[in-house]
């Protein structure tokens, strides 16, 4: 499995979104890209976006996580006021 083999962004027009990531051991993602994913919090447009560490939610990656929590903190992100 290649690092960016499983691989998903959702940004809503303007404001935040997340990545989410996965890939075997060697990748140094935390996730498996089967049954675990790295969710990341991103901020910008669907042109331009970064990784963002300033949310309640996160101040870095979260890994480890099974689909229902990925599902779980894209309902959270969904939250997020737009600047």
């Amino acid at each position: 499995m290649s690092l960016y083999e499983i691989f998903e962004l959702y940004i809503r027009m303007v404001g935040y979104g997340v990545s989410i990531v996965g890939g075997d051991n060697s990748t140094g993602l935390y996730g498996n890209g089967e049954s675990t994913f790295e969710l990341a919090v991103i901020k910008g447009n669907q042109d331009h976006w970064e990784l963002c560490y300033t949310t309640p939610i996160t101040d870095d990656v979260i890994g480890w996580n099974s689909k229902q929590e990925i599902t779980e903190l894209m309902k959270q992100v969904q939250e997020l006021p737009n600047d």
